[in-house]
């Protein structure tokens, strides 16, 4: 058991998952909740948790399954092994409906795009669009701050951090099927 410290973000209103939670802190998991209000996107919400950053930190959007089980693992060995700043777990596809759904990235040099638009997204042959991902501290806010200025205008945006990345076999947000 990996015993690693567990922040939740999320709203008032979510009932079911606030009485979980409680459960899961009754049972002594080290469980913290941040409730916000409505934020315009995802980058926003992280943007909010800043004062409670670790030196590490793995986001797991809500709502999604993927493969292998052990990626955790996977994405802070390769931290740890490379010093990167931040770690993404990717899945390759060549599909362009699912990359205008999705946070993509390209590797060499690092840069990120959000849900690109057609005429983006077609000057690639394939896209790596990524599941998870795992950011120090230091690197947190340029990072997320990136990613919420591509959520507005879908381009791709450069960030000056050292990156690695890590292949999922599978991916699935359920929320988007």
């Amino acid at each position: 058991m990996r015993e690693w410290p567990v922040h939740v973000i999320t709203r008032a209103e979510k009932h079911s998952l606030l009485a979980h939670l409680a459960t899961w802190q009754a049972r002594g998991l080290a469980t913290s909740i941040q409730l916000v209000g409505s934020t315009k996107e995802w980058p926003e919400t992280l943007l909010l948790s800043k004062p409670f950053w670790r030196e590490n930190n793995l986001v797991v959007l809500p709502d999604t399954r993927y493969e292998p089980l052990n990626i955790w693992d996977e994405m802070l060995t390769a931290q740890q092994k490379t010093s990167a700043e931040a770690v993404y777990a990717v899945c390759e596809s060549t599909d362009f409906s699912r990359a205008s759904s999705w946070g993509v990235i390209a590797a060499d040099p690092f840069r990120l795009c959000e849900k690109p638009q057609q005429a983006l997204a077609e000057s690639a042959n394939s896209y790596l669009f990524w599941g998870l991902m795992m950011f120090e501290k230091s690197a947190g806010e340029p990072l997320l701050q990136a990613h919420l200025a591509s959520t507005f205008d879908h381009q791709w945006k450069p960030v000056a951090a050292r990156v690695q990345l890590v292949r999922l076999q599978s991916f699935v947000d359920l929320t988007r099927s």
